[in-house]
C-alpha cells in the first residue's frame, strides 16, 4: 500500500532523514613529517676524520715548534762560534789557531746540546696539542651526538602525539557514528509509525467517502 495523506511536516523530516543524513568523517591531523637528522652528515664527516687521523708520533724534521728554536739555536752557536775564535785570535796577533777553531766548534755545540735539551719538552707540548685536538673532537661529536639524540625524542614524541590525538579522534568518530544511527533509526521509526497512522487515517477517510458516494447514488 502506498503511504499517502502526509502531512507537509511528516514528509519533510522524512524526506532529510532519508535522503540528507549527515555523514561524519574523523578530523584529518597532519602526520609529523619524516625525520631528517640536521646534524648527521656533519656528524658523519667529523668522525669520519677522526677515524682516518694519524696517530701520534712526534717528528723534529716536521715539528714547527722545533724548527723554530733549531734556527735560533743555529744561529746563537754561529754567532758564538765567530766570537770565540775572534778572541782566541786576538790572543795570537790575529791568526787563527787551532785552540781558537776548537773553541768555536765547542761553543757552537753548546748551543746544539742546548737545542736537544728542549726537544723533550717540545715533544710534550706537541702530545699535549695531539691530545687537546683529540679532547675537542670527541667534544664535538659528543655536542652533535646530544642534539640529534634531542631530535629523535622530539620526533617521537610528536609520533606518539600523533597516534595519540589520532586514536582518540577515531574512538569519538565511531562513537559519534554509532550514537547518531540509534538516533537516525529511533527517528525513522518515530516518523514511520506517524506516517502509518496518517496513511491510515487517510485511506479511511477515503473509505469512508466511496461508502458515503454509494449511498447517495442508491
Amino acid at each position: 500500500m502506498a503511504i499517502n495523506g502526509l502531512t507537509t511536516k511528516t514528509a519533510t523530516k522524512l524526506y532529510e532523514l532519508t535522503n540528507e543524513k549527515a555523514k561524519k568523517t574523523a578530523p584529518q591531523l597532519r602526520k609529523p613529517q619524516s625525520r631528517d637528522s640536521k646534524y648527521s652528515a656533519g656528524r658523519d664527516e667529523l668522525l669520519e676524520s677522526y677515524l682516518d687521523r694519524e696517530p701520534y708520533d712526534f717528528n723534529i724534521n716536521t715539528d714547527k715548534l722545533y724548527s723554530q728554536y733549531a734556527d735560533q739555536y743555529k744561529k746563537q752557536g754561529e754567532a758564538a762560534m765567530r766570537d770565540t775564535i775572534a778572541q782566541a785570535a786576538s790572543k795570537t796577533g790575529g791568526y787563527t789557531s787551532s785552540y781558537g777553531v776548537t773553541a768555536g766548534s765547542q761553543a757552537y755545540q753548546g748551543y746544539l746540546d742546548k737545542l736537544n735539551e728542549i726537544v723533550p719538552l717540545l715533544e710534550e707540548r706537541a702530545y699535549d696539542r695531539y691530545t687537546d685536538e683529540d679532547n675537542t673532537i670527541r667534544e664535538k661529536l659528543g655536542i652533535l651526538d646530544e642534539l640529534d639524540s634531542k631530535e629523535y625524542e622530539k620526533y617521537r614524541d610528536d609520533m606518539e602525539d600523533y597516534k595519540d590525538l589520532r586514536d582518540y579522534y577515531r574512538k569519538v568518530y565511531e562513537y559519534e557514528n554509532d550514537y547518531d544511527y540509534d538516533m537516525y533509526k529511533a527517528l525513522t521509526d518515530y516518523l514511520l509509525s506517524i506516517a502509518k497512522l496518517e496513511n491510515d487515517d487517510y485511506h479511511k477517510e477515503r473509505d469512508l467517502e466511496l461508502a458515503l458516494a454509494k449511498l447517495y447514488a442508491g
